[in-house]
């Protein structure tokens, strides 16, 4: 359950759920994982234990036994470890895992025991940038635009350089030529200093941020749809990869 499903069925206010969240999480009575969304892909956690007689096996057997879903008289008839595995295995999206399941409060409690028991993990959606990688330009560069004061904020000159702050100025120049406007020259150097650098997930609420930041700077609509876009027709120098995580 998210915290705000918590907050919606006991009534107890965030605060005191998020206090609670964080106790029992440094208690190991508790693990935090990011949100499993619709859209988001999951795999198997690599070298699980997944065999039928495997003591996750045994365990999830006995588990079941403990908690039936009421729509299941017949606990012969209910989910069983291999078919759970199974749905979960393809790095497919959950939307379609849970189509696959006969009722959504099923689908919920598989999920939560898999994760809670580490056997189930999300394939998150990173990034790397290689300028290195680039290719010529096929379409004409854009129209020159003031870079000035981003570029004496990001931009390294002389000193100790660190990378989670500053960018060079050959790869700033390079972001500059796949930029039609100074809002997407701030998306592509920040995206790089803010998620690629910090290895952060593309679909993450992290991205999100950045986005919604770049909206109340720009006064522009900045939908994930947009910097997913800009991503893609840059495909050469920012290339996405999945990892389980």
């Amino acid at each position: 359950l998210s915290l705000s499903e918590l907050h919606l069925r006991t009534g107890l206010d965030m605060h005191h759920l998020q206090e609670a969240a964080r106790h029992l999480v440094v208690l190991k009575k508790a693990k935090l994982v990011n949100v499993f969304r619709d859209d988001i892909r999951v795999a198997l956690a690599p070298n699980a234990d997944t065999g039928r007689e495997s003591l996750a096996a045994q365990h999830f057997r006995d588990w079941r036994k403990k908690h039936p879903t009421p729509e299941f008289k017949d606990k012969k008839s209910m989910t069983t470890f291999t078919e759970a595995l199974t749905l979960f295995h393809k790095g497919k999206q959950m939307k379609e895992i849970k189509n696959s399941f006969s009722t959504e409060e099923e689908f919920k409690m598989i999920l939560g025991y898999l994760v809670a028991q580490g056997l189930v993990v999300q394939l998150g959606k990173f990034c790397h940038f290689m300028p290195g990688r680039t290719r010529p330009l096929s379409v004409k560069p854009p129209t020159r635009f003031d870079t000035g004061v981003l570029r004496e904020t990001v931009v390294w000159k002389t000193g100790s350089y660190s990378p989670l702050l500053q960018i060079k100025e050959a790869d700033f120049d390079l972001l500059e030529t796949r930029s039609q406007d100074l809002a997407e020259l701030r998306f592509f150097v920040l995206f790089v200093l803010e998620i690629v650098r910090h290895q952060r997930r593309i679909d993450s609420v992290e991205f999100q941020e950045l986005l919604r930041r770049l909206e109340e700077a720009s006064g522009e609509p900045w939908p994930p749809e947009r910097g997913l876009r800009l991503l893609a027709m840059n495909a050469d120098i920012f290339v996405q990869y999945s990892s389980r995580c």
